[in-house]
């Protein structure tokens, strides 16, 4: 076993989206012009190459934004519109509940129903839980030790102070 794990490790990888939904394939097409220019920039050094890439490159990175921002747009509006329930048949309106047995099917009675549980729930909730058996001070344990901070003198800040490097930070002394 361990010859296969010095010379065949398991290795994990992370594997991306190949293909975002907003990269298309013409500006696939610009992103491929672009690397194009670029190398051809790089190695001859002529400034007309320069300038043309330049220009590409900032149209190529133009209608990515535009094609993100559109993407970006279409989910947005599609969560919106699913969110306030439009253009979404699997939704559908309460005709009707049943608190205990009890069928309510008035809408002024269904929402003072739902106000009712929903402005009692903490209460219900909080009497449920048992006092408890003990005080937090019964967890501590007596002790004759006081405690007491003593104004310091004025020698003892100056030599405080003078102790402190200039060159370092506040926060190290």
């Amino acid at each position: 076993m361990g010859v296969i794990d010095k010379n065949a490790p398991i290795r994990s990888i992370q594997i991306s989206i190949k293909n975002p939904p907003w990269v298309t394939n013409e500006n696939r097409r610009l992103m491929f012009r672009r690397y194009y220019l670029k190398k051809r920039a790089i190695t001859s050094g002529d400034p007309g190459i320069w300038c043309q890439y330049r220009q590409l490159r900032n149209h190529t990175n133009n209608e990515i934004k535009k094609a993100l921002h559109k993407h970006d747009i279409k989910n947005t509006s599609k969560l919106i519109n699913e969110l306030n329930s439009r253009n979404n048949r699997k939704t559908k309106n309460i005709s009707e509940i049943k608190i205990g047995k009890k069928v309510i099917k008035s809408p002024t009675e269904m929402a003072e129903a739902f106000n009712s549980y929903f402005s009692n729930v903490g209460v219900d909730l909080a009497a449920e839980i048992p006092s408890p058996k003990f005080t937090p001070e019964s967890y501590l344990t007596a002790t004759n030790t006081i405690f007491s901070i003593q104004t310091p003198t004025i020698a003892t800040v100056g030599r405080l102070l003078k102790s402190i490097d200039e060159k370092k930070s506040a926060g190290r002394l």
